[in-house]
């Protein structure tokens, strides 16, 4: 009998079912994590670039992708993040995922005291991008019922959806815990764009 070899596992040779395992595992005690990222051993810019490796990658990763990213989705109540999930409910091949939509509180607040969370410095150089935050929702909030026909229709367009939650505050009132104020899409690039 001849010898052969030992073959060097791969990546790519990896089955999906343990990719996706490791794609979905969470960090044991997250409750302490400061980021929403730290929730999962892989960050989210890991698995996309992982994703973005090959063809083969983003489909052995593909029911990991959309449990992650679409059983669940959790909305504020702004035109971009409304729209996000519109288009999410109109799109066939991910629709069907889509178990929850919550919706949370988050809202730029459009009377700020910039000296309790952020340096005066910096705070000038934010302000004007925070002003044209606050009339972009304030616009969007004028439109009568917009926000409501946008929701109604894509809620109806979930063909699995099992749950509408509605969040509220964090128990921990307006310390700031980027976690719990970033989950809902759309915020943490609203945080972004006001230089948090």
């Amino acid at each position: 009998m001849a010898w052969t070899p030992p073959t060097t596992p791969t990546l790519s040779g990896m089955p999906n079912e343990i990719m996706c395992m490791i794609m979905l595992a969470k960090i044991k005690d997250a409750s302490q994590s400061v980021s929403h990222e730290e929730e999962y051993i892989i960050s989210s810019t890991e698995f996309f670039n992982l994703r973005l490796m090959s063809r083969q990658m983003a489909a052995a990763t593909y029911l990991a992708f959309v449990d992650r990213y679409f059983k669940t989705r959790k909305h504020m109540l702004s035109k971009h993040s409304l729209f996000v999930l519109l288009r999410i409910a109109g799109c066939i091949s991910l629709r069907g995922y889509v178990r929850e939509v919550a919706f949370g509180p988050e809202l730029i607040n459009p009377h700020p005291n910039p000296r309790w969370y952020i340096d005066r410095k910096v705070w000038k150089e934010q302000e004007l991008a925070h002003l044209k935050l606050v009339r972009e929702q304030n616009d969007f909030d004028n439109i009568d019922g917009l926000a409501k026909r946008i929701i109604e229709a894509a809620l109806k367009r979930l063909p699995n959806l099992e749950r509408v939650r509605l969040d509220c505050f964090p128990q921990e009132g307006n310390e700031l815990n980027e976690r719990e104020w970033t989950t809902s899409y759309g915020s943490a690039s609203i945080l972004r764009q006001i230089g948090w």
